[in-house]
């Protein structure tokens, strides 16, 4: 009978914990992190002959989870954070290009054509003059501003790295934290294992991790180590290698410098220039053959101007241009032309492809010197947008496309030859390769090679005779312009903008898209999820009702061995 007591007694030990077990579960339903608790009970072992047992014993209390469902879950709530962060980058952008029916760049450019209109009516009016002039400085100033939004939300994005890679590498000393003390007890305890799952979890959206859990703790972060253990935890840092643009012209045949009218001019961003001519006395020496890059390359490093913008140097008989200013911020459009006075000819040289290289951006994240190679998370849409070469770049696509945009509003404004059949050369460009470039007529509307060199000239408009304005009359309907020098996407200059309208749009429509779809499936997957970890208040009070029915069996138990005792004592007696 007193074996009979001790059996009771262990059933009365487990239902006591199964009902503290479920009291917790309630009381922690809407803990961040928390999984619910299991007590895991078995028949005690048997120690000696008896065949009836000795009871139930509690082995463990386990936490409810499915470790594979959880990665995965991570790795779905990455992505949803990468299209998340990418969505809130293009909302942005398509407030920059906002417009509405009487406002913004297209109102305002088909604004500046009828001002053309109206001074060519009567190319005298002071009034159409001044406002052809406001309706130009107009047009300079929507597409500065276009341009700086867009260079204001890479500024925001470039502060906000900063500031997630702060809290980044919180997350991980945090997980080291709970490392090292789960590693100080005998039993891994719950209440830390939720806690890391939830700093995993936090870590997860900023960007994509694996984690291998089995023997020793290791968090790999594009595919290297970010915590191993709970004494290797190892920062990420935030690194940018800009390119500085370099433009490197070869010398040819095409460039034969042998009479006194060769000239040859570098210009740069279509606003400043500097020249050689035959026989010119610089830096002591005249200009020949042999020597017209050198001394070339002396005036622009020794231009007032230039020399503050670029470096010029000769490198295997090559003139080679280096911006001065690293990055995007430092990129130029520059062009070097022969003009041979025997022919009455321009050369365009060509510049070498191979060993130029264009201003680029590159903003990436490092362990230990190691770049990381992300695939999903907020910044990895953060990195991307920030990298010029990056394929998931939309930013950079935009600012191009205005950069042409205003390029080629600045070389068809500047001069044009009118053909006899009344057709026209249009554009510097054309016209200082044109044989017949001596008859061109020069306007000098805009200047500039893109959005930040591109400025409306006042002057221009007194010389603007009728014959002029007949020209630039026509931009308004020429369909077959080249904004980006592949001759393939050949428009009108309110198509080219419509076209950049609608393609920010669409980017910003795509990528909604594709962050609703995203979303179900961590939703989905979520919701599974918890219905496996989650505490459901039902369930566990029909575990209370339960395990309570135990306990009073377990108890009742021993007040019958307790009779049972009292009777065969008051036998005895």
């Amino acid at each position: 009978m007193i074996n009979s007591i001790h059996v009771a007694q262990t059933g009365l030990v487990a239902a006591r914990t199964s009902v503290e077990n479920v009291m917790n579960n309630i009381s922690n339903e809407n803990t961040p992190g928390y999984k619910k608790r299991v007590v895991e009970l078995s028949e005690a072992e048997h120690l000696d002959s008896r065949n009836y047992g000795r009871g139930v014993a509690v082995d463990d209390t386990k936490r409810i989870t499915n470790q594979y469902m959880y990665d995965n879950l991570m790795k779905q709530g990455s992505k949803q954070a990468y299209y998340d962060e990418t969505s809130t980058i293009l909302a942005d952008i398509e407030s920059v290009f906002f417009e509405t029916e009487d406002s913004g760049f297209s109102s305002d450019l088909d604004r500046y054509f009828q001002a053309v209109e109206d001074l060519r009516s009567n190319p005298y009016n002071e009034i159409y003059k001044n406002n052809l002039s406001n309706q130009a400085n107009i047009i300079v100033a929507d597409l500065k501003n276009l341009y700086n939004g867009i260079e204001d939300r890479e500024l925001v994005t470039r502060n906000s790295i900063d500031d997630d890679i702060a809290t980044v590498n919180n997350i991980l000393e945090d997980i080291g934290k709970v490392n090292e003390q789960i590693a100080q007890r005998l039993v891994e305890p719950n209440d830390l294992l939720d806690k890391r799952d939830e700093l995993e979890k936090e870590l997860s959206k900023f960007i994509d991790i694996e984690v291998d859990r089995t023997d020793e703790y290791e968090l790999k972060i594009g595919g290297h180590t970010a915590v191993r253990y709970n004494t290797n935890i190892h920062s990420l840092t935030v690194v940018e290698d800009n390119i500085a643009q370099k433009d490197v012209y070869e010398n040819s045949s095409e460039i034969l410098m042998d009479d006194a009218t060769d000239i040859l001019t570098f210009q740069y961003n279509d606003s400043n220039s500097v020249s050689v001519t035959f026989g010119e006395i610089v830096d002591g020496s005249a200009v020949t053959e042999a020597n017209k890059f050198d001394k070339l390359k002396y005036k622009i490093n020794n231009d007032a101007t230039l020399k503050n913008l670029i470096t010029a140097d000769i490198v295997n008989d090559k003139l080679v241009v280096i911006s001065n200013t690293e990055g995007e911020s430092g990129k130029f459009d520059s062009r070097l032309i022969f003009e041979e006075d025997s022919s009455l000819a321009k050369v365009a040289v060509t510049k070498n492809s191979e060993l130029s290289l264009r201003a680029a951006d590159d903003v990436h994240l490092e362990i230990f010197d190691q770049q990381l190679t992300l695939s999903s998370g907020s910044l990895k849409s953060m990195t991307e947008n920030l990298t010029t070469n990056s394929s998931g770049n939309k930013l950079i696509d935009y600012k191009d496309r205005l950069d042409n945009f205003a390029k080629t509003l600045s070389d068809l404004t500047n001069s044009y030859i009118r053909n006899s059949d009344d057709s026209y050369v249009y554009g510097k460009k054309d016209v200082d390769i044109n044989a017949n470039s001596s008859e061109a007529v020069s306007i000098g509307l805009f200047s500039g090679a893109n959005v930040d060199s591109l400025t409306f000239n006042e002057d221009a408009i007194v010389g603007l005779t009728q014959e002029k304005l007949d020209y630039l009359a026509t931009h308004q309907w020429k369909s077959d312009i080249d904004f980006d020098g592949t001759s393939q996407n050949n428009t009108s200059f309110s198509k080219a903008y419509q076209t950049l309208l609608v393609e920010v749009s669409a980017d910003k429509e795509n990528t909604d898209f594709l962050k609703d779809t995203q979303d179900a499936v961590t939703i989905s997957l979520q919701n599974n999820y918890n219905v496996m970890v989650k505490v459901d208040k039902d369930e566990e009070m029909l575990n209370l009702m339960k395990f309570q029915a135990a306990y009073e069996a377990s108890a009742k138990i021993v007040t019958v061995v307790d009779e049972m005792l009292q009777t065969i004592l008051g036998i005895i007696r």
